[in-house]
């Protein structure tokens, strides 16, 4: 340990002598600067073709754009300007091209296309030839933009060449600006935090600064994520300071632990994932019914439709094995014009093989179990079917389906079978007139739709062709056309594409080489679709679905010097609920039993260990006058015979109800440092509340520290939680009452909070906690009575908090001091204002609570 901090100290020293990626002056003028670093930024296929990044190829950096399946000349990449660059002015281009695929010389072109009102033009910025596997330049430092010229975007092509290529630094900027030679290509190493090729001091500093500060560059968090699970954190500094003093000679790989409801992707990231993963034409094996796997069971329903006053039909796909104890999400799948419920399932142009396809992407793990709902999509009171492609009554009977599903198809299925709601369990797809129905769905419902898709879809959808909510946009958007559709064309789906690509929405764009207007064009949207559709999160997030994780397979990291606290004394027989110690007794107990850092071990899923399960509900604030989110952990095996007592955990300013159970500035660890702790015996069966705090019926949340109306609204929790948060958990779960059950702990503004609730409600809370509590807490800071006075205060501060410093959470301490309370006074060194304090606060804080007494 002498030697690492030697090699800090020495580090410091010379931190200016850091090396990092160096960036010119020029850069922070670029308007476009593509490097490919974080996926294919906005990057998509143009005509057929298909870009999706790659690794180990690179004129910069560790990555490049990689384009393919081109069956044209001017088949290439292509990206949307946008309203950052004008039309009448001058800018210098600058990209880098490169191909493999063929021996002789290819010509590309950096094209502008734009639309002057009447047409489309196609002038070329500039034209570079270069030699297979030979990094080309192609630039030009004066192109002037039309006057008049819109819908304006950049692609690379080639001449007389259909060879697939790599791009690479792509820069866009003012003319006049320098554009500075790239850096060199990089590998990423693990540790290697500066990416100089060497894991030494530097990365060392480089990793205490970012557990203080955070790690903004996705190159250098990737390469700080030392044990690769996803999360930058404590663990991962350990293990760049172990691997330079030589105590270890690799990184460990420890599988991400994923909370259910959390985001594992974002709508850039899936999308990235799914393009990369294409496939043009699925493998035959997936329409055969393979020997030792179970496929879904078809049925054949009705429901009523409020809009066309009458039932319709709908085919449904249960899975295999479906069990009434477990929800599902739902893939709602759209039929085109003149056909119906049977022909996504069951009748194409030949065989469907829908049934086949889900049920081995089930089988071999890459995709969830899912209920498919088929439905007769035309809907019309006067009306039984369509007549005419030019019929406005036919037209406008497949377009009110995109309320019906909502006003009557979902809330049937939803009441008739065991379904996961929420958008994050919900997706629809369609081909043809039902990929246009699809996409209206989509646009006009994304609070109800986390994953949308259209298959060769047809032409008339209308819409914004954006989400202007981040909680709407879907997860996942896919588009695919076929190259030999005869009906609507590949140009009526690229016109789609077009209008996302515009307004910068990431989406998957899927061309299918030979892919007609049928069945091989949807037999592979479908093969792809499935693989993403309910992957962004895991498990079940909304409404109040609930859902179990699944156990996690870990590698153990390298052991730590801190051991748990163990129980060291015998608590006598008594009468239940009769106190085993005194509030001295216990709180020298909980302090001689205190730890710096929790186990590594606290924060894994355990092989044989059931965890509780996590919820997201609501509950009415008479003081707020409306609906309150909170989450809650209940039990593994919760049984509603039993009675269970209940710790509050409150979060802090400009946060919420998710922040303390599954979202930190890393990864929230409580449901396993829970779950752990009831599993060893350690801690006793509790139920865990996490409420969003602000309470207010004028705001909907702080707007800042200083605004008297964002602190009353979190000080209005005070009372709310005993006025109408606690009789609603009393009320809907099986609670078991009394201050000798009833635990409170809070973070910053929550620790403040969470204070002022003890010292008003001590005949209520017997356990009260505050971690790193901010500043303006207010009280008498000693309770009158015994029956008031609780078992167990711990206030907890972190030497290394930035935000309220040591000496907030310090000057409490000395109140109750002053006062003469017993309370456990909790210091983490080097613990900051952020995850690592509030994980060693409940580590300890949950070992204790509801012990005091029999």
């Amino acid at each position: 340990m002498k030697k690492i901090l030697s090699l800090i100290s020495s580090a410091v020293l010379a931190l200016s002598a850091v090396a990092s990626v160096p960036v010119t002056a020029a850069e922070e003028d670029y308007i476009l600067h593509s490097t490919f670093e974080e996926g294919t930024e906005k990057w998509t296929g143009r005509g057929s073709a298909s870009v999706k990044t790659v690794t180990g190829k690179s004129r910069s950096g560790e990555s490049s754009l990689f384009t393919s399946d081109r069956a044209s000349d001017w088949n290439g990449a292509t990206v949307s300007l946008g309203s950052s660059f004008q039309a009448g002015e001058d800018y210098a281009f600058s990209a880098y091209v490169m191909t493999e695929d063929t021996d002789a010389p290819v010509t590309f072109y950096l094209t502008l296309q734009y639309s002057d009102g009447s047409s489309d033009n196609y002038p070329k910025i500039a034209e570079v030839t270069a030699e297979k596997g030979q990094w080309a330049h192609l630039e030009n430092n004066k192109f002037s933009i039309p006057a008049g010229a819109s819908n304006i975007q950049l692609y690379v092509e080639t001449k007389e060449s259909k060879c697939s290529f790599y791009i690479d630094e792509i820069v866009g900027a003012k003319s006049g600006t320098e554009i500075g030679e790239p850096s060199a290509p990089v590998q990423m190493n693990k540790g290697d935090i500066n990416y100089d090729g060497v894991i030494d001091s530097f990365d060392i500093i480089l990793a205490r600064r970012g557990l203080i500060k955070g790690i903004t560059d996705k190159k250098a968090l990737k390469a700080a994520d030392a044990d690769s699970n996803g999360v930058f954190e404590i663990n991962d500094a350990l293990l760049i300071m172990q691997f330079v003093s030589g105590k270890i000679k690799e990184f460990p790989v420890v599988e991400p632990v994923v909370v259910p409801g959390q985001q594992k992707y974002t709508c850039e990231e899936l999308t990235e994932k799914i393009q990369s993963e294409l496939v043009n034409t699925e493998p035959s094996s997936s329409h055969q019914e393979k020997s030792g796997v179970k496929y879904g069971t078809i049925k054949k329903e009705t429901y009523f439709s409020k809009k066309a006053n009458k039932n319709k039909n709908y085919n449904i796909l249960l899975p295999a094995d479906y069990d009434e104890s477990k929800q599902y999400p739902v893939l709602y799948l759209l039929h085109g014009f003149f056909e119906n419920e049977d022909r996504m399932i069951t009748k194409g142009n030949g065989t469907m093989y829908t049934r086949q396809i889900v049920g081995n992407a089930i089988a071999s793990g890459e995709a969830k179990d899912m209920i498919v709902v088929v439905p007769f999509v035309f809907t019309s009171a006067t009306m039984n079917d369509a007549t005419g492609f030019a019929d406005a009554g036919s037209n406008e009977g497949y377009d009110n389906f995109v309320d019906d599903i909502v006003d009557s198809l979902m809330p049937h299925i939803e009441s008739k079978y065991s379904v996961a709601t929420g958008r994050e369990n919900t997706a629809v797809t369609g081909f043809s007139m039902g990929g246009r129905e699809s996409l209206q769905i989509g646009m006009k419902h994304g609070d109800k739709f986390g994953y949308v898709g259209a298959i060769c879809p047809a032409p008339g959808a209308s819409g914004s062709w954006k989400w202007s909510n981040s909680d709407e946009q879907p997860y996942l958007l896919m588009i695919t056309g076929g190259t030999q559709d005869d009906v609507v064309g590949l140009n009526t789906p690229e016109g789609y594409h077009n209008n996302f690509n515009r307004n910068g929405v990431p989406h998957v764009w899927h061309v299918v080489q030979g892919g007609h207007h049928g069945d091989d064009s949807i037999h592979s949207a479908l093969y792809n679709f499935i693989r993403g559709v309910f992957q962004a999160t895991d498990g079940a997030a909304g409404g109040s679905t609930t859902t179990t994780p699944p156990s996690q397979t870990t590698t153990t990291p390298p052991s730590q010097t801190t051991t748990p606290p163990e129980q060291t004394t015998t608590p006598p027989s008594g009468t239940t609920g009769e106190r085993k110690y005194s509030m001295k007794e216990f709180t020298d107990i909980v302090q001689k039993s205190l730890v710096n850092n929790e186990p590594n071990d606290s924060h894994m899923q355990k092989q044989g260990v059931q965890y509780g399960t996590l919820k997201k509900e609501t509950y009415f604030s008479k003081k707020a006058n409306k609906n309150k989110n909170y989450n809650i952990l209940l039990p593994a095996n919760y049984d509603p015979s039993k009675k269970y007592p209940v710790l509050y955990v409150l979060h802090g300013f400009f946060e919420n109800e998710n922040r303390m159970i599954t979202q930190g500035n890393g990864q929230m660890y409580t449901q396993q440092i829970v779950g752990n702790a009831i599993a060893s015996g350690d801690a006793k069966e509790m139920i865990v509340v996490v409420p969003f705090v602000f309470t207010s019926a004028t705001m909907n949340d702080a707007t800042g520290f200083a605004d008297p109306g964002s602190n009353e609204g979190y000080d209005n929790f005070v009372d709310d939680i005993v006025d109408s948060l606690m009789p609603h958990i009393e009320s809907k779960y099986s609670v078991a009452t009394g201050r000798e059950n009833t635990a409170v702990t809070g973070f910053s503004m929550g620790g403040r909070e969470s204070l002022q609730i003890g010292m008003k409600y001590g005949n209520k809370f017997g356990y009260v906690g505050a971690i790193c509590p901010a500043p303006g807490a207010s009280g008498s800071w000693k309770w009158n009575s015994e029956s008031e006075t609780p078992y167990l205060v711990m206030i907890t501060g972190g030497t290394q908090d930035d935000v309220v410093g040591l000496n907030t959470p310090e000057g409490y301490h000395n109140n109750f001091t002053r006062n003469g309370v017993p309370h456990v006074w909790h210091v983490v060194q080097n613990g900051h204002h952020g995850d690592d304090s509030i994980h060693s606060h409940l580590y300890s804080f949950v070992k204790a609570v509801f012990q005091a007494t029999t």
